[in-house]
């Protein structure tokens, strides 16, 4: 999420233009969040000299932020401008009617004292679920990637409902039913593609509070078109050798594949190339994903349906 956080009143006590002392659990609540890879910004009236000077507090007192006074970049691209006001999913500030009413009716010091407490427990509240979704042709470690997020970081792995027969008895990734059973699935579908002749879909009361999900660049432009603004959603591109794919899966999958896969890596949040035999480089940059986006925080928090 973007979380808007004013700052005098709300990160330290108004003063203005004096920089007051910090609020109880203000640091603790601003830093646990970013470390849970949502986006802070600070959205403060300040400007010019009294600006430098809280954003030199905010360094000083070790509170993480992303960035002050300015929309995220992602956000405008996303819309194609940048509006004057800031944009947020969540925004914490002193000076809501809400804010005013219950400082009247508890006295400020008393309302100083809870505030980062209550903010915590409404953000918990609302924090998006997340779906990485991992993109790549047929033997390229899609599914081992997914498997090792699972046994690593805890990572809800979405298998998803599939009317085609499995491969081999081992197989995992996909509940397998009948036709008839995939037609009479009931429950709001998060994706859906048909690839092969067999239908693949995966449902929204599935999901964990961060999960993985084996996908194909159709099923990710569904997630991005029609559920952004409901999941944080991530794009995990692996690339592999073509050589090393037949190898591994057969000519027949791997030709099946062609023409299907035409996005650019730059329209991806990440990319993976897995060129190498040994799967300790794959499992490594898997690792350096969860620390660039923040995830491997989030992961270890929650292991139950949100």
């Amino acid at each position: 999420m973007n979380i808007s956080v004013d700052a005098d009143g709300t990160i330290w006590t108004l003063k203005h233009p004096e920089l007051g002392d910090i609020l109880p659990n203000a640091k603790k609540v601003i830093n646990y969040w970013h470390s849970r890879g949502h986006t802070i910004i600070i959205n403060t009236c300040r400007t010019l000299s009294h600006a430098e000077n809280a954003r030199a507090y905010l360094t000083q007192m070790g509170i993480k932020y992303d960035f002050f006074n300015e929309n995220n970049p992602a956000n405008i691209a996303r819309y194609g401008s940048d509006s004057r006001k800031i944009s947020a999913d969540v925004a914490i500030d002193d000076m809501t009617l809400n804010d005013v009413v219950l400082k009247k009716m508890i006295g400020v010091e008393g309302y100083n004292n809870q505030l980062w407490q209550v903010s915590l427990e409404q953000l918990e509240m609302v924090e998006k679920p997340c779906i990485i979704s991992i993109v790549g042709e047929s033997g390229s470690g899609k599914s081992l990637a997914a498997e090792y997020l699972e046994s690593m970081y805890n990572i809800n792995l979405i298998e998803s409902y599939t009317d085609r027969e499995k491969r081999h008895p081992e197989e995992r990734g996909h509940t397998f039913l009948t036709k008839d059973q995939f037609t009479k699935l009931e429950g709001e579908q998060l994706a859906f593609t048909e690839f092969g002749g067999n239908r693949y879909c995966c449902l929204t009361n599935d999901l964990f509070h961060i999960n993985s999900y084996v996908i194909d660049e159709d099923g990710l432009d569904m997630l991005d078109s029609q559920w952004f603004t409901v999941y944080d959603i991530y794009s995990l591109r692996i690339h592999r050798p073509e050589f090393d794919r037949r190898s591994d899966v057969g000519d027949e999958r791997v030709d099946r594949d062609e023409g299907r896969f035409n996005k650019k890596d730059n329209e991806f949040d990440y990319v993976i190339n897995n060129d190498s035999s040994e799967k300790e480089l794959l499992y490594k940059e898997l690792d350096k994903f969860m620390k660039i986006f923040r995830l491997d925080g989030r992961s270890k928090e929650y292991d139950v349906y949100i």
